[in-house]
């Protein structure tokens, strides 16, 4: 929507019926087809032939590295590697922040402070790296987001357990009951392909999370905003509250990271603070994350930095949307608590100028959202929900 509004034209490679649809910012939609995926967005890029490509998520991201490797010598191989290169800065980038290790080796030997990971192929290299790292013991599958592939293990047979199932795709039981009854088709070709995701291992920091989402060109920062978590829906889940912060720290950082990978386009950084009060990295995502298209002052609109930066259109910083420095999202933190106190200090990034959007997002609404003049004079009816 902010890229609609900014004057590009987003098109968008997603299943039948995607939210994105009801915003009216999309103005062609090429079919996926979660069996065969690579074909599916090997054929939207013929079709759309376009000056950029966002991958939204990690699935996404996963998808172009298979079509990049796979077409290193088939015809129009140029033509996707120069998109992908201008689009996100190439196939190493890609590849690099996929992997927790690394990125975490590329970032220690460039300086940057990162916990002490250790990768774990089997359950032996589990067995030692608890032994130097104690417990708790945080676990981490590569390829995942939001938390979903994190787990804290407290004792030696709970970290077998995780180890066990973080390592491998879903089994066909699970996977049949994900798209029975969550519609999600895209764990039957992992199981299918036996695909294996690497696991690290870390020891548990008590500090508080923190985050980061940047606009980056051949490696330049171009715009970024430092966040701290206010709130999230679990432990090691999604943030559900932000909090605007500066840390120099931070941006220092992903400035020597993104330089190091020669990075393109949106992308988003994770942090935990030790106990000193130090920003660890502990993941990059090559993609935009939350709260990317939101505009909170000169510098801080990743937008316009893109816009101006990557396709060379010069747009100016828009004025800031929120007035403090607490943002709640939507609808995550109403899913977390209906009643969330947070809401009414925060800014809530609520897509009011769709309210379709509103509406699919999260039902039955709640008063935080019917209650409101701007839903009132969107003209909507709520009744009999």
């Amino acid at each position: 929507m902010a890229l609609h509004a900014a004057g590009c034209e987003a098109q968008l490679m997603a299943l039948s019926g995607h939210p994105a649809m009801l915003t009216g910012a999309v103005s062609r939609r090429f079919p996926y087809r979660p069996l065969n995926p690579i074909a599916s967005l090997a054929s939207a890029i013929a079709q759309s032939k376009p000056d950029t490509v966002v991958p939204v998520d990690e699935l996404a991201v996963m998808h172009l590295i298979e079509l990049l490797r796979s077409a290193t010598s088939s015809t129009g191989s140029e033509e996707l590697a120069a998109l992908a290169a201008r689009s996100l800065g190439g196939m190493d980038v890609l590849s690099a922040s996929m992997s927790r290790i690394t990125l975490l080796q590329l970032a220690k030997a460039e300086g940057v402070a990162v916990p002490e990971t250790i990768p774990v192929d089997s359950p032996a290299e589990l067995e030692t790296a608890a032994a130097h790292l104690g417990f708790p013991l945080v676990m981490k599958a590569d390829s995942t987001a939001g938390g979903r592939g994190v787990r804290i293990a407290n004792d030696l047979a709970e970290a077998r357990g995780w180890w066990s199932r973080l390592h491998r795709p879903l089994s066909l039981p699970r996977s049949v009951w994900r798209w029975v009854r969550l519609k999600e088709w895209t764990h039957f070709r992992p199981w299918i392909k036996r695909h294996m995701r690497g696991v690290t291992v870390q020891g548990y920091l008590r500090g508080a999370e923190r985050t980061a989402m940047a606009v980056a060109n051949h490696g330049e920062l171009q715009a970024f905003v430092c966040f701290e978590v206010a709130q999230a829906s679990k432990l090691c889940g999604p943030s559900t509250v932000l909090r605007v912060v500066d840390d120099p720290a931070m941006v220092a950082a992903m400035r020597t990271v993104l330089r190091r990978m020669g990075a393109t386009g949106f992308c988003g950084f994770d942090f935990m603070l030790n106990e000193t009060g130090e920003p660890l990295l502990i993941e990059m995502n090559s993609r935009p994350t939350q709260l990317a298209h939101l505009p909170l002052g000169p510098g801080r609109d990743l937008v316009a930095a893109y816009v101006s930066s990557l396709l060379g259109y010069e747009t100016p910083d828009r004025s800031a949307a929120a007035d403090g420095m607490l943002i709640a999202l939507y609808p995550q933190e109403l899913a977390r608590d209906p009643q969330s106190s947070l809401i009414a200090g925060a800014y809530h990034d609520v897509p009011w100028e769709s309210p379709a959007l509103v509406r699919y997002a999260l039902q039955p609404l709640p008063e935080a959202i019917t209650n409101d003049p701007r839903w009132k004079g969107s003209g909507q009816v709520v009744s009999g929900e």
